[in-house]
């Protein structure tokens, strides 16, 4: 099958992860002790850092970016794939915006009602001015 060199945004998002991920793992390696300084621990397991954030290991890295470029690969091969996948992320994107969109929503309303709500209780129990001079007294 002939590679088709295609101009989505996926692609070149890809280009950039496996950049990324090459780069971590270059930085693994040169941190890495020598196989014989190694002491227990299984094979491809995260490991813990000090802050508690768990950190992927060499081999972990090696298989992700393995992955990474047999997907870019099938993407530029087969024309077909890559609207499809395209199609499914805009559907996701769309969905999360909607969310987003109805949560900024609800919180504008909620602010909009409990300001409204504490400004008629301030000037129901006092006028603004005997309001000041109650609290400025105290």
């Amino acid at each position: 099958m002939a590679q088709t060199r295609t101009s989505s945004q996926l692609v070149t998002d890809l280009d950039r992860a496996i950049e990324r991920v090459e780069a971590e793992a270059r930085a693994l390696a040169a941190q890495a002790p020598t196989a014989g300084a190694v002491r227990g621990g299984a094979a491809g397991a995260l490991e813990k850092t000090a802050d508690g954030d768990a950190k992927p290991s060499l081999e972990d890295l090696t298989v992700f970016l393995s992955r990474l470029k047999q997907m870019k690969e099938w993407l530029q091969e087969d024309a077909r794939l890559l609207p499809i996948v395209d199609g499914v992320i805009g559907q996701h994107v769309q969905a999360a915006e909607k969310r987003s969109n109805a949560l900024n929503v609800q919180i504008a309303v909620i602010t909009t009602l409990v300001g409204a709500l504490l400004g008629w209780l301030l000037s129901s129990v006092q006028g603004p001015a005997s309001l000041l001079s109650h609290v400025l007294n105290h």
